[in-house]
């Protein structure tokens, strides 16, 4: 497990957001370029199963500001 994780935002889709571990690199097939820094923190500051997400795949995509309605249509 890594001690600290950086959030960036998806300059393209701003409603994604991805994790990694702190100088982790970024996944296959996109850059740093495509990402903002918004956030580091420590694990402690990440959910048990976002860490071990990340841990496992070496990321997370979230995704936020979605409206219950497009929840339910999932």
């Amino acid at each position: 497990m890594a001690e600290h994780y950086c959030d960036y935002l998806y300059k393209h889709l701003p409603a994604f957001r991805l994790v990694i571990p702190k100088d982790g690199p970024m996944p296959p097939a996109t850059t740093a370029d495509d990402w903002q820094l918004i956030r580091n923190r420590s694990a402690s500051q990440l959910s048990v199963d976002g860490r071990d997400q990340v841990d496992s795949e070496g990321y997370a995509i979230i995704r936020v500001n979605v409206t219950l309605g497009e929840l339910l249509s999932l």
